[in-house]
């Protein structure tokens, strides 16, 4: 499906929303987000996730926003000129995996997370802010074998010091305040708790 020009969502899962395998669709130019799956609240949110082979596109806010569900897979995606955050997990998710996705060209944070329980990996992620923002109170998260380049933040920002955050090894590149916040390559062990920094 295309969604193309649309003055709202192109895609919005609400409440009892389970079982929803979204693929090979394109989001372009919506002026809210293309994709959002927010519940009331958890109790509301029910599971089961998959995005994949989608194309985020031009969309004047976020291209994908994920609030209070679980057990989520976002897969070999593209992003691309969004204005707002690229991909938007917020407070209240569980067990996500963000996989062989390409990111390019966001003027906010590429990726910004507040799951639980999250395997980053696999992405190429070009341009923004910050390429992956770890928000408080994350804890459980892997960040491994991305490559982040040309952000004008870090590559990886980790000041409001999530816990239990494993970062490498990931591949850096002409990124404007730094790779990894908190110290030019190492955070200081102040920033965080419970962080393993593995071959960067």
């Amino acid at each position: 499906n295309r969604f193309d020009t649309l003055g709202s969502t192109g895609l919005n899962c609400y409440d009892f929303t389970e079982g929803i395998f979204c693929r090979g669709n394109i989001f372009y130019a919506c002026t809210s987000s293309s994709v959002t799956v927010s519940a009331s609240n958890t109790t509301n949110g029910l599971v089961s996730f998959k995005f994949v082979d989608n194309d985020f596109d031009t969309t004047a806010g976020v291209g994908l926003y994920i609030q209070n569900v679980n057990n989520i897979t976002i897969n070999n995606n593209w992003f691309s000129n969004n204005t707002g955050v690229n991909l938007q997990i917020e407070d209240a998710v569980d067990s996500v995996v963000i996989s062989g996705n390409q990111m390019y060209g966001s003027t906010a944070k590429s990726i910004q997370l507040s799951a639980d329980n999250t395997v980053v990996t696999g992405n190429l992620i070009s341009g923004g802010d910050d390429g992956i923002f770890v928000r408080s109170p994350v804890s459980i998260c892997q960040i491994t074998g991305n490559i982040i380049s040309g952000m004008t933040g870090y590559g990886i920002n980790l000041l409001e010091t999530p816990v239990t955050v494993q970062v490498g090894p990931n591949l850096f590149s002409s990124n404007t305040t730094g790779n990894v916040s908190s110290g030019a390559v190492v955070p200081t062990i102040a920033s965080a708790t419970n962080m393993t920094l593995l071959g960067n």
